[in-house]
Formats: structure tokens, C-alpha cells, sequence
């Protein structure tokens, strides 16, 4: 999903930190479902004189059109991993190490095999280019070769695709003994896939997932995830979006919001 989130006069919203402070505004959400012509009502004609600011986590436009449409009617903030033009304020994780680290939780298992789920089709998004790269980096760290067959290739971004590609893997024979995977979802999908296959988690294959959903820890087997600091995320942007509807015009700031890796049964720490 791709929220854009409009903010107009009316209730509150949380400061960052733990501390929060009432502010006068309403959450309006609008669904863009990564189209660029949604995106680009998003930040330049739609809710048009009902919303005092936005924050925007683009998918398709390229930081080009955001410089060019973003900013004229309303202060804007993104968020996410997209490429995006360095004058507007920008919140995100590092993807690359987040990845890295993940690989290093199913090496410290003993794993030596690890695969990585998955590669969507044509054109890649920016996280996954930075995970996949994360991925490569975390692999070398821990002395282990990347081979193109553990760069399991997805026909899309759902759990089933995941199940699929995992699914497919098996059955051309594919030896891994660790899974770092996209996101939860395609996480999922893979255990599904595993379970049906009689491969043991994390006895045989250890799975990380990516998102730090809760729906994860009631899994039949609990996923490991890395887990984003939503909070971090929302309340950085927040403050850096009611400064710029308050009057501020610096520069833009980008912020890399922290990360923690939640350990439950698909691989547990070491």
C-alpha cells in the first residue's frame, strides 16, 4: 500500500518521542495503489484547499516529478526508501544495513547456505534494490559466496508469490539452510511453502522476515522480522511537516530512522 497522508485543521497528533502534544489537526488518508497518476493528485491537485500539509511515500514518480509537482499548494514530507529530491525533508530506513544485520542473525544460527526471497519483476522498487544489496553485503561480511540461484526470483509481491518462488526453489533442488526474505508477507508464503515441503523451521531452514508485523508472532511457526521504528518514522515526520506548515523554510532534512531485529521461533538468536 501507498498512503498519502493529508493533514487538515481539527484534532491532534503525537509529537515525537514518548511525549505527545496536541496540535490542531485531522488525518485524512488517501490510497494512490502506486499509480503515478494518483501519486501526482496526491501532492499537487487532490484535497486541494481542504489540507494544510502531506506526507507522501512515493512508489512511481521519480524525484524529478516530486521537484517538480511537490511543494506548490502545500509543505510536503515523504517517507520511505524512493529516490527523492534532497529539498524536500525525507524519513527512512537504512534498508542496506537493516538487510546486512538480518543476514548476520541467521549466520551467528550456523547457516552457511542463505537465500535471499525475493526479486520482483521489472522495474525493482528501491527497497528492494537496497535489501537485495544489504543481502549481498551481509552475506560477504560473513564469508559466504552469493550465488545467482539463492536470488529467488517472485511473479509479485504477495504471500502466494512468495509461496511460489519458495515452492519452485525446492523442487529444482535448491540447498539453503536460511531465508531472508522481502517482507512478512512473503515470508509467510514461504513457510506455507516449507511446511508443505516437510522442511523443519528453523531446524532446517531459518526465516527473517521484514516489517515487524505483529499478525507474525501468531504464525504457526512465530517469524523473526526486522522491525522499522514506526514511531521514530511518524513522529520525525510529523514534527518536520507542523515546522514547515508553522513558517519553516531551511533546507531539507533527511533523518534514518532506527531499526531493531524481533526475534521469535524462524530464528531464533543465536
Amino acid at each position: 500500500m501507498n498512503p498519502a497522508q493529508l493533514l487538515d485543521r481539527g484534532r491532534w497528533l503525537p509529537r515525537r518521542g514518548r511525549r505527545r502534544r496536541f496540535l490542531g489537526y485531522r488525518l485524512l488518508i488517501q490510497q494512490t495503489i502506486a499509480g503515478p497518476g494518483a501519486e501526482r493528485d496526491a501532492i499537487d491537485v487532490s484535497e486541494s484547499g481542504l489540507v494544510d500539509g502531506i506526507l507522501f511515500q512515493p512508489v512511481t514518480l521519480s524525484a524529478a516529478d516530486i521537484s517538480t509537482i511537490g511543494g506548490r499548494k502545500h509543505p510536503l514530507v515523504l517517507l520511505g526508501e524512493e529516490e527523492a529530491p534532497p529539498e524536500f525533508d525525507r524519513v527512512m530506513i537504512d534498508n542496506v544495513a537493516a538487510a546486512a544485520e538480518a543476514v548476520a542473525v541467521i549466520a551467528a544460527l550456523g547457516r552457511r547456505r542463505i537465500a535471499y526471497l525475493g526479486i520482483e519483476p521489472e522495474p525493482l522498487t528501491a527497497a528492494t534494490v537496497d535489501r537485495t544489496a544489504g543481502y549481498r553485503a551481509g552475506m560477504r561480511d560473513a564469508g559466504l559466496p552469493v550465488t545467482k540461484n539463492r536470488l529467488l526470483p517472485l511473479d509479485g509481491l504477495q504471500p502466494s508469490d512468495g509461496e511460489r518462488a519458495v515452492r519452485r526453489a525446492i523442487e529444482r533442488g535448491l540447498r539453503f539452510d536460511g531465508l531472508l526474505c522481502r517482507d512478512d508477507g512473503l515470508a509467510v508464503g514461504a513457510l506455507r511453502a516449507l511446511r508443505a515441503a516437510d522442511v523443519c523451521v528453523p531446524d532446517d531452514v531459518a526465516v527473517v522476515g521484514w516489517d515487524g508485523d505483529a499478525v507474525g508472532a501468531f504464525l504457526e511457526t512465530s517469524l523473526t522480522t526486522v522491525s522499522p521504528d514506526t514511531d521514530a518514522i511518524v513522529g520525525t515526520a510529523l514534527d518536520f511537516l507542523t515546522e514547515r506548515i508553522e513558517g519553516y523554510t531551511g533546507p531539507g532534512r533527511h533523518v534514518i530512522a532506527p531499526h531493531t531485529i524481533v526475534f521469535r521461533e524462524s530464528a531464533p538468536g543465536a
